[in-house]
């Protein structure tokens, strides 16, 4: 439930009585890859006591994170037009549940189709997932599962070109917050955003 309730009681003077509550995030209704809930308690409204004195408002704030964390790296971050770089894209399940992955697709060049991949390897966490592939600027899945605790990383091996030659072009590849789908028992799970950038020159 959502509330929490204590009988009566009392308290000896110049005491302490703490009350301590587990309580349970429903990541489903999380509002996006990070949200802050508030608990407030109303010393007039929600205090009940034999005393004449009313106690002030107390507040606690706790912070809920998304279990689907993302994130992507270049490497390096600079490179040279032709050369064969790597992209990075890992997928981290930081919750107790496994997840359910929807279909994927990223443009690793932001959309611009300077980049062309030449291969795409999952590792062990990524055992897991459906129509995997990597064509043109393009990576994508299907479908997956990634297991509690797992984290699954895509290494994709690229090569760019320049839109103009003898003239350095700035690529940033960026994976928009809840561009992950992702489901776990409650429902939807929202992923944060994550984004990196790489430096393409005509030569070194």
């Amino acid at each position: 439930g959502t509330v929490a309730s204590v009988g009566a009681g009392t308290v000896a003077p110049g005491q302490t009585c703490t009350v301590k509550f587990n309580v349970t995030p429903e990541v489903g209704v999380i509002a996006g890859a990070s949200t802050t809930r508030i608990n407030t308690i109303n010393g007039k409204n929600d205090f009940v006591s034999d005393s004449l004195l009313t106690p002030a408002n107390v507040s606690a704030n706790l912070k809920i994170d998304s279990p689907l964390v993302v994130s992507k790296a270049f490497t390096p971050s600079n490179i040279a037009a032709g050369e064969q770089a790597s992209l990075s894209i890992r997928f981290v399940n930081n919750g107790t549940a496994p997840l359910t992955l929807g279909k994927f697709t990223d443009d690793i060049d932001g959309g611009t189709a300077r980049m062309a991949i030449d291969s795409v390897t999952p590792s062990a966490g990524c055992s897991v997932l459906t129509g995997l592939s990597g064509t043109g600027n393009k990576v994508s899945y299907d479908s997956g599962t990634l297991a509690a605790g797992k984290t699954c990383t895509l290494d994709i091996k690229y090569k760019a070109s320049l839109s103009t030659a003898g003239a350095q072009q700035t690529f940033t590849n960026t994976i928009p917050a809840g561009g992950v789908p992702a489901t776990d028992g409650d429902g939807p799970v929202l992923s944060n955003a994550a984004a990196s950038t790489v430096t393409v020159r005509d030569r070194f």
